[in-house]
């Protein structure tokens, strides 16, 4: 997207009327930072999937990427609706105007009520970028959490293949031999026994129980970090998004938010 090369001082010089973003323009505004994010979120769904491809090392990239569809697919449905309620009206609201007034210091930006003007938006443009940040991360974490629908699916899909791995590398599906003592070799079912030159043995259950246990702690401690990796990604520093160097976009996005009356 190309943005408009308006200079950033525009919004000092606000009519006495002022009016408000409203339809194109939040609409507008909200997809371009949901477009923004595209690529810190895409980092980390990439950084997840690595990790979960220690729990499958014969898995690729690719496939491995693939369990984590239903947290983006969940993602860009509620996305837009939760990017505009955050910013619109939570905190960038209407007119500065109360009942048809100004209220005293306004139109100017720093005028006591914070309206949703396009000069407004650049104004508070540090308070902007921290709620869309916000907005994201807050999206991912509960998404990522363990009581989510979403991680339920996650969980699913990754302790099946990581079963199926684990499967491939004992060279029986999820069985091994066991020699089983002679007074119990009647009670061993017939379809589970085997022959061999040590007597009877049976195929008992590999320990998948508690290999999937163990997956299951892992993808947990690698979900929970998405918010940090998301911090990350941003180039964020702890939990200081006054530092969100890749996700201010600052230049770009006032010039484009002062396209709009």
């Amino acid at each position: 997207m190309r943005f408009s090369s308006l200079t950033s001082l525009i919004f000092l010089a606000v009519p006495v009327t002022v009016s408000a973003c409203e339809g194109e323009c939040i609409v507008a505004i909200t997809n371009v930072f949901l477009g923004n994010y595209t690529a810190p979120i895409s980092a980390v769904m990439d950084s997840v999937a690595q990790q979960i491809s220690h729990f499958i090392p014969s898995n690729r990239l690719e496939i491995t990427r693939a369990y984590l569809s239903p947290l983006v697919e969940a993602y860009n449905k509620q996305a837009y609706d939760s990017m505009e309620r955050a910013i619109f009206p939570q905190f960038f609201h209407g007119k500065c105007q109360q009942n048809g007034v100004d209220p005293p210091g306004c139109p100017n930006p720093d005028c006591p009520v914070v309206c949703g003007t396009p000069g407004s938006m650049v104004h508070y443009y540090s308070t902007l970028r921290e709620i869309a940040f916000n907005c994201t991360r807050d999206s991912l974490v509960a998404l990522s959490a363990p009581d989510s629908p979403t991680y339920a699916s996650i969980e699913r899909a990754v302790t099946e293949a990581a079963q199926r791995d684990s499967h491939k590398l004992t060279g029986k599906p999820g069985y091994r031999t066991a020699p089983v003592s002679a007074p119990h070799n009647d009670t061993v079912p017939q379809s589970m026994s085997t022959s061999s030159g040590y007597g009877k043995e049976v195929l008992v259950p590999i320990l998948v129980k508690r290999q999937s246990l163990d997956v299951q702690t892992d993808l947990r401690a690698v979900m929970g970090q998405t918010g940090n990796m998301l911090l990350n990604a941003c180039s964020g520093i702890d939990d200081n998004v006054e530092s969100l160097s890749r996700c201010s976009w600052e230049k770009p996005m006032k010039d484009y938010i002062l396209t709009f009356p």
